[in-house]
Parts: structure tokens; sequence; C-alpha cells
């Protein structure tokens, strides 16, 4: 699979843009999930997946649901996957 389909890419891009939309910087977000600030870019470039347990936290953060992240970027890889 291409790296920029693979489902940690779009979870990060997932995470990136939601944090974006609420104004939040990844310092904010990172002192809210109980995180360091370089994790959370790192998880949001792709470069590291975030285990459940943190993505829990994270999307706690955000005012979501794992499970919303996760559907999100699955369906993000299934677009990307088709076209």
């Amino acid at each position: 699979m291409d790296q920029k389909n693979s489902l940690i890419v779009q979870i990060g891009f997932e995470i990136a843009n939601r944090r974006r939309l609420l104004g939040m910087s990844q310092e904010q977000l990172a002192f809210t999930a109980g995180l360091h600030r370089t994790y959370i870019s790192l998880v949001e470039r792709g470069c590291k997946s975030p285990t459940i347990t943190t993505l829990e936290s994270i999307a706690a953060s955000l005012g979501v649901p794992a499970s919303e992240i996760l559907k999100s970027a699955e369906d993000n890889v299934g677009k990307l996957a088709e076209g």
C-alpha cells in the first residue's frame, strides 16, 4: 500500500485536521492529552502509530470518540484506494 494511503497516515491527518478546526496548537492538544508536543507532531505526520489508549486520550481532548477518528481515517484510506 502506498504510504499516503496508510491508515496510520490518515489517522494523523484526522487528528491534525480536527485539532486545527478547534483552533488548538499541538502544544495545547499534547497538554490536554497528557502527551509531549513532539509526539503529537510525529502522530500527525504519520511517523508514529498511537496505541488505542493514546488515541482515546487524543480523541477525548478533541471532544470526539476514538472510533470517530478511526472511522474517518478508514473512510479516507478507502477513498484514496478507489481513486
